[in-house]
This record gives structure tokens, sequence and C-alpha cells, in this order.
């Protein structure tokens, strides 16, 4: 009897721990982030779901400068939770927002934006949703390092 409760409590800590490590999340090839669905891992998932701002290059930093620096600040940037989590830590006072302005602005896509082409936002702790890149036929490009790039985006009337 002893070796059957030592048997079910080791196979239940093991699943414990593969869906709470990320584990099954990971082999699953899950990509649920925005209600919690099963639970991820930042060291397992982070390159791919981008739950958290991990900047991969410098590339997206050299363009984040360039926009805290060098442009108008009273020109909002607007880049997704990721990007705004980069602009905000180079500067506290740029002002920069994940929600689609309706008045001129720059657009900041980091490098993990173009290659996945989507862009992330975070509106609850720990949940992510995913939209695909804004519509940039009539965005102008102005800075670019790598894949990051800045575009001036001008809103019609």
């Amino acid at each position: 009897m002893g070796k059957v409760i030592t048997f079910c409590i080791v196979g239940f800590l093991i699943a414990y721990y593969a869906f709470t490590s990320g584990a099954v999340f990971e082999l699953t090839k899950s990509e649920v982030t925005e209600r919690l669905d099963v639970p991820y891992s930042i060291a397992l998932s982070n390159e791919k779901t981008r739950i958290v701002g991990v900047y991969g290059n410098n590339d997206d930093t050299d363009c984040a400068r360039w926009l805290t620096e060098e442009t108008d600040p009273s020109i909002l940037i607007y880049a997704d939770y990721c990007g705004t989590s980069l602009i905000m830590d180079l500067s506290e006072t740029r002002g920069c927002s994940y929600e689609e302005p309706r008045r001129d602005h720059y657009l900041f896509l980091t490098s993990w934006n173009t290659e996945h082409k989507k862009m992330v936002y975070g509106w609850f702790e720990g949940l992510r949703e995913y939209e695909p890149l804004p519509d940039l036929s009539n965005a102008i490009e102005v800075f670019r390092r790598g894949d990051a790039v800045v575009y001036t985006c001008e809103v019609g009337d």
C-alpha cells in the first residue's frame, strides 16, 4: 500500500511540474495567451509569445534611443507592449502608447514585430493578444536598424 501511495504522489508531482513549468505549453505548441489556458513559462516561451518586454538585440534599443533623443516630443510614439516598455525604460517623459493614436504619430516596430508580422498587446497582467501590423501604405520610414524600424504616420481628418 505504501508503494502505491508513493507512486501516486510522485505521479501527481511530475504532472504538476510538467504543467506549471511551461513544458506542456511548449510540447503542445500552444499559442494561447489571451486567456490562461495552459500555463506558460517566460524562460521557455518568451521568444514565441513576448509575454514580457525582453529586448533581443541592439537594433531595438538603437531605434528606441533615436526616438527618445532625436524626435519631436510633442508627437506620440505608437508601439506594441514590448516597444512601449523599451521606450519607457529609456525615457520617463516621452509620450508612448500601445493604443492606436488618432493623430499623427511615430510607429515603432521592434525586430520581433517585423519578423513575426504582428504586434503584442498586454491589456491584463500575464495575458497577451496579438494583432497584425498596422497598415503601412501611408507610413514613411524615418529610421531603421536591422529589422527594427520607425515610421511616421499621418492620420487623415
